[in-house]
């Protein structure tokens, strides 16, 4: 089998990856006339009808039990195709007179022959016309388990024939584009072509040197392609045109499409390939298309395309980032024998590249060179991809811990970091330096003047305007982003959100009750345009005891919000009330029991003096934003801190505490050694017989 022609179609992971940065072609080109795609259920309809997505019912194909319609697997864009298998096929399709014969046309095929069983010799894709006008898209399998054929797209107008050709790999699916061009040359002379996989392969006339010249017979007076009798699909309908062969075709078919009075231009066959296609067959790097980080040292590299004579394949490569006055690249050798790769600058952020490597395949660098793809690729400083902000830690109130954030970026640009503490009451947290990327945070305690009320704006579950949510962190209603109907400008005294009640609303502090100190409790109450007035209850309790209430002694107008005051002095308040949990409760009174009325609270407040002691144990969240010339990139850690070493041994999981450790230290020591004397030689045994538990 002749190989001089054949563009095997290269599929591995690395062109998928490829192709993913590759522009994206959504559409075919225009003017398309009929449009068969059997992935798409309205064109592949089922085993029997194959139906074009375009207006032409006339031209639709109706299979006989020979043909089916079949799931695919392949790294094409493609999931079905018809099976033919050698049958009669469909030869019924009418005839193609009325599509413009002396003129342009253009037609697409992806398909993927059979390799195995018998095979005719000349098998019909796709034919049109009769005895002596027509054409005919033909297929003449290799060897069998060679993994290769050859299309053949002939025109035979009465004493004037000519064909291209090309052999493609059917391992996979192929894309074969054939081209009519009626007088290109302006004059006399009709072009015909032939591509696969978007690559120009064969051509019928003399000024292109790098094809198969045997073919090259400068044809005129092709121009009824058509013929007079009805076309075929997969088999010949009567007779297909002189010398061409007409055997049944075995093998799959997903795609034919056919341009009338249109010859496709190399752009646009390439553009076409694209919307089902996932290779280029030179495979280029960086991929058509790219986004890379600057370097003065890119290399740019592709795989030559096979010779048509002997084994050398010489180069030309052009580089720059003028698409329309690419500079010749000197390689090396400065022949561009078998050149696959050059070393280019490409340090220039926010450029676009443009890059093409024109090849010489019949074995020298004669005549005109096999023209490549312009290729680009766009140098960027690439966005942070991780930021790490590390692993959660335990530590005790005093002792350092050693940060360190894990960042993956592209280095183009200079990294800065911030490290910033979240509040967290009765803690304080000091960096060594939080503008390192690796500092020591110590945390200590500190008294603070007011109580860890959780949601205390009821901002928790934001909604949109006259939105009702939940309010985490309170055991009651809910929140309320009230709309200007209710309050006048949709105005509440903190954020946006407010809280809404018909009976209590309440939380448990982590606070507790000391003596000696005085509290005032604060809380906006609001009474809206919306819903009748029920009147207020604000409480402070400890422990369920009510310490002290305002109940309605303000007076909130309509449409206002009101700030309320609970003070309590804890001087000689109940000794066995000490050290109880602190309450907040807020309730509508419903005094005037309307059908239905609310009570609306915002922005609570309890402030102690002296200050509320530093819990014994508290958690931290530690940020670091990590920032580039691109933008910039966050993670947070969190950090449980307890009272001292041990406690923290023990919040670890470690079980530091020995049997010998009578005061639960993790240390043994005197203070354990008295204690242990404390009731040497007791004895605990039983003083006489007893009842059993």
């Amino acid at each position: 089998m002749n190989t001089k022609n054949r563009i095997k179609t290269v599929l591995t992971a690395m062109a998928i990856v490829a192709i993913a940065a590759t522009p994206a072609f959504a559409d075919l080109a225009a003017g398309l006339t009929l449009d068969f795609n059997a992935s798409d259920p309205a064109s592949g309809v089922d085993d029997s009808n194959w139906n074009s997505l375009t207006a032409d019912s006339s031209q639709d194909w109706d299979f006989g039990a020979d043909v089916t319609l079949e799931s695919v697997s392949t790294l094409h864009k493609i999931t079905k195709a018809y099976h033919f298998t050698g049958g009669t096929a469909d030869n019924s399709q009418g005839h193609w007179s009325g599509f413009e014969d002396n003129d342009d046309a253009s037609w697409e095929f992806w398909l993927k022959p059979s390799d195995s069983g018998t095979l005719d010799a000349a098998q019909t894709l796709f034919e049109s016309g009769g005895g002596g006008d027509g054409m005919s898209f033909w297929y003449e399998p290799g060897s069998i388990g060679d993994d290769q054929g050859t299309v053949k797209f002939t025109i035979d107008d009465s004493s004037v024939q000519s064909t291209v050709s090309a052999v493609i790999d059917t391992t996979e699916f192929s894309h074969i584009t054939g081209v009519f061009d009626m007088n290109a040359d302006g004059g006399t002379i009709d072009l015909m072509q032939i591509y696969v996989n978007g690559v120009l392969v064969d051509d019928n006339i003399s000024a292109t040197t790098t094809d198969d010249a045997a073919n090259d017979d400068d044809p005129t007076g092709l121009g009824d392609w058509t013929g007079t009798n009805g076309g075929g699909l997969g088999n010949s309908n009567g007779n297909v045109g002189d010398t061409i062969g007409q055997g049944q075709y075995d093998g799959y078919m997903a795609v034919f499409r056919f341009w009338a009075v249109k010859a496709l231009t190399a752009a646009e066959v390439e553009a076409n390939f694209r919307v089902l296609g996932v290779t280029d067959p030179m495979e280029p790097s960086p991929a058509d298309g790219a986004e890379i980080s600057p370097s003065s040292t890119q290399v740019l590299s592709w795989t030559n395309l096979e010779p048509t004579t002997g084994s050398d394949v010489y180069v030309d490569v052009y580089f720059g980032t003028d698409a329309n006055a690419l500079g010749a690249f000197t390689t090396d050798p400065a022949d561009g024998l078998n050149v696959t790769s050059v070393t280019v600058d490409a340090s220039v952020i926010g450029q676009t590249y443009y890059w093409q490597v024109n090849s010489y395949i019949n074995g020298s660098r004669t005549g005109d060179p096999n023209e490549g793809r312009l290729w680009t690729f766009y140098v960027v400083d690439f966005p942070l991809s991780l930021v790490d902000a590390g692993v959660d830690m335990i530590t005790w109130y005093g002792q350092g811990v050693q940060l360190g954030a894990t960042v993956e970026d592209d280095g183009v640009s200079a990294l800065t970091y911030l490290w910033s503490a979240g509040p967290v009451s009765g803690a304080s947290v000091v960096f060594s330096d939080e503008t390192a990327e690796a500092p020591i945070a110590t945390i200590s305690k500190v008294p603070y003047a007011e109580a860890a009320i959780t949601n205390a704006g009821f901002e928790a579950d934001q909604q949109g305007e006259d939105g009702w949510g939940g309010i985490p962190g309170w055991n009651g209603a809910g929140n309320w982003n009230p709309p200007a109907d209710s309050y006048t400008g949709s105005n509440v005294p903190e954020g946006q959100m407010c809280a809404w009640t018909t009976d209590t609303i309440s939380q448990v502090l982590a606070e507790t009750l000391a003596s000696d100190t005085q509290y005032e409790l604060t809380v906006q109450v609001g009474n809206s345009l919306r819903y009748d007035w029920t009147g207020y209850t604000v409480q402070l309790l400890a422990g369920g005891t009510v310490l002290n209430e305002d109940v309605d002694t303000v007076e909130v107008p309509l449409d206002s919000w009101v700030l309320v005051t609970v003070p309590f002095d804890s001087t000689g308040v109940d000794p066995e009330l000490v050290g109880e949990p602190l309450e907040i409760r807020l309730l509508a009174l419903d005094l005037a029991a309307p059908e239905y009325a609310e009570c609306n609270f915002d922005d609570v407040l309890l402030t102690a003096d002296p200050e509320f002691p530093p819990p014994d144990t508290a958690t931290v969240e530690l940020t670091v934003e990590v920032t580039d010339d691109v933008g910039s990139l966050a993670d947070t850690m969190m950090i449980d801190v307890y009272g001292d070493a041990c406690k923290a041994a023990i919040g670890a999981g470690l079980d530091p505490i020995e049997q010998t450790d009578h005061d639960g230290n993790c240390i043994t020591g005197f203070e354990d050694l008295i204690r242990m004397v404390a009731v040497w030689l007791d004895d605990y045994s039983l003083t006489e017989a007893g009842v059993k538990p």
